[in-house]
């Protein structure tokens, strides 16, 4: 990590990944920049270089903000916004029949923290677009978008 100042973090995560025929390598730099004390900005991007015996490298990229509210010590409001791009059919536009160029979702999402004690919950709102119809409706045909609510729970030993 690099903190060029006292208050704007940096951090730097790379992961690799090999195999027979295969190698894999991701870059996740995070920029985060707490504007005031209420309120934070957090930039993520992503980039996956994956290359095949035999292929040239092929990549997917993903770039994210997330705008993050603290109303109290006890609740707060994230909304994260995310672009997704998938050229090479690498992540989600596997089937080159259906997909022959890739293609991206744009997503957004809401999520509420709260915490009590040692335990915080986690309600998310999660609304996605994509240029392909890579999701699927309750009568299983399928569509370009897609919302979801979540809800997640952790507790802080």
């Amino acid at each position: 990590s690099y903190a060029p100042s006292s208050a704007v973090k940096i951090y730097m995560n790379y992961y690799e990944g090999k195999s027979a025929g295969f190698s894999n390598n991701q870059l996740d730099p995070i920029i985060t920049i707490p504007a005031t004390p209420k309120f934070g900005i957090v930039l993520c991007e992503y980039f996956d270089l994956f290359k095949a015996s035999g292929s040239s490298t092929q990549s997917w990229t993903s770039s994210a903000l997330y705008l993050n509210y603290d109303f109290s010590s006890a609740f707060g409001l994230s909304l994260r916004s995310e672009y997704f791009t998938d050229k090479y059919g690498l992540a989600v536009f596997t089937d080159p029949e259906a997909f022959p160029d890739g293609g991206n979702i744009l997503s957004f999402t809401l999520s509420g923290n709260v915490l009590l004690g040692n335990l915080t919950f986690i309600p998310e709102l999660r609304l996605d677009n994509a240029t392909q119809e890579v999701f699927t409706k309750a009568n299983n045909n399928p569509t370009k978008t897609t919302a979801n609510v979540l809800f997640a729970a952790y507790y802080a030993f």
